[in-house]
């Protein structure tokens, strides 16, 4: 599985702030913090949402600690989408005061 640090995120998001980042918590824990210009889509209605999802380009995927997006990043895998688990999620991003 591909993985990016929380440091190498950052570069990408100065580089192309563009970038797609979706963190796969509960709206309840994205709203209460996430990493910057990430959108929501909980884990568990990522199925659903996989036609809204960019194909040409790789998609970021976070969450608290790392179990939720390596589960979001193996089904976007299945379908052919190529998904970077961004290593420690929001957590590594709290603590690394970005």
């Amino acid at each position: 599985m591909e993985e990016i640090t929380i440091q190498e995120l950052k570069q990408h998001i100065t580089q192309n702030p563009t970038i797609t980042i979706i963190d796969v918590r509960e709206k309840t824990a994205f709203d209460n913090g996430t990493i910057a210009h990430a959108q929501n889509i909980p884990l568990n209605t990522l199925q659903d949402q996989l036609s809204t999802l960019p194909s040409n380009n790789p998609i970021y995927i976070s969450c608290g600690g790392g179990t939720r997006s390596k589960k979001a990043c193996a089904l976007l895998k299945e379908q052919g989408i190529q998904a970077i688990n961004v290593k420690g999620g929001f957590r590594a991003w709290e603590n690394a005061k970005v």
